[in-house]
């Protein structure tokens, strides 16, 4: 049995020619599709707990941090600044310091609305191009243009 991941998508790989169309379909009897953690903000802390050890804790401000953060390279991404804020926290507790994480810049809803329409229409309304743009996911797109009200041919 193989059990692979990726965050490429693979059918356009094929019809792209850089991805054999033969091992896809070896591959793909069962697909799961996993919302990227930002997406998925109620595993954050149960994941960050796990990455820790058992004698160590999250301070209450450390994790507002980790809930405020985006997590593009997600769930690797919160593992090793876990793993870093263990080797240079002073105690068995870790802080904000300690994880070395930005607080991001949320951007005002006008702001998102407005890259996301200038996205559609440098990729000429292809969504997933627009996506990739955006380091977001289709879905995540798809959702963000509902939520202001944007209609998927705002591109064109």
């Amino acid at each position: 049995r193989v059990i692979s991941a990726t965050n490429a998508d693979l059918e356009q790989a094929v019809m792209a020619g850089t991805f054999r169309e033969d091992l896809l379909y070896r591959l793909n009897v069962i697909t799961l599709d996993v919302a990227p953690l930002a997406e998925r903000r109620q595993d954050i802390l149960p994941l960050a707990e796990s990455f820790i050890k058992p004698d160590w804790r999250l301070s209450a401000e450390a994790q507002q941090t980790l809930l405020a953060h985006d997590w593009p390279g997600n769930v690797r991404e919160l593992q090793n600044y876990l793993a870093r804020a263990m080797l240079l926290a002073n105690d068995n507790v870790i802080t904000p310091d300690d994880l070395g994480l930005a607080m991001p810049s949320t951007p005002a809803p006008a702001e998102e609305a407005e890259s996301i329409r200038r996205a559609l229409v440098a990729a000429d309304g292809v969504v997933a191009r627009a996506a990739r743009n955006l380091n977001l996911t289709r879905q995540a797109l798809y959702r963000r243009m509902e939520k202001y009200g944007i209609e998927p041919d705002a591109g064109r």
